[in-house]
């Protein structure tokens, strides 16, 4: 072969690489953008969840806390209908427990699908219905599932 043409060999052959290399960075930075952004939508919908269920989990907690000093409160002193009445719109000022009577029978939400009843006959307190709320289990109400897998592929 005469030089000539393995100049125009090199001289190609160098423009291909050098094409090739631009080519390979510009794409590397389109899947570097890519990736950062699936990444922030991962990320945001997970810390959403997260955020989503720790809020639960302190209405749970705050719920729980106010009814249960309720209960110690009602059956240690033996509190009147309405001081009973009176020490839960002194507790519950954000209406938390949600609070319904009808006839003697007073009910707290504690949750959803949870109520707990409080009794009183002729003003005195008789008794007091926890079962769903020390049946209730944390554990199972509230969950945070595993972050999705990161998708790459271009939307």
């Amino acid at each position: 072969m005469d030089s000539k043409k393995m100049k125009l060999i090199l001289a190609v052959s160098v423009a291909v690489n050098v094409a090739l290399l631009v080519i390979m960075f510009a794409l590397k930075s389109g899947y570097a953008e890519q990736a950062q952004a699936s990444y922030k939508v991962a990320t945001k919908a997970y810390t959403d969840q997260v955020a989503k269920t720790v809020k639960a989990q302190n209405d749970f907690i705050q719920k729980g806390n106010l009814i249960w000093q309720l209960t110690f409160e009602t059956t240690a002193q033996n509190l009147s209908k309405s001081a009973f009445d009176a020490r839960v719109a002194a507790l519950d000022e954000g209406k938390l427990l949600n609070p319904q009577t009808s006839g003697e029978v007073t009910t707290l939400s504690c949750g959803e699908n949870c109520k707990v009843s409080f009794t009183f006959k002729g003003g005195k307190f008789v008794s007091v219905d926890n079962q769903e709320l020390v049946a209730l289990s944390p554990s199972a109400t509230f969950k945070v599932e595993a972050p999705a897998p990161f998708s790459f592929k271009e939307k």
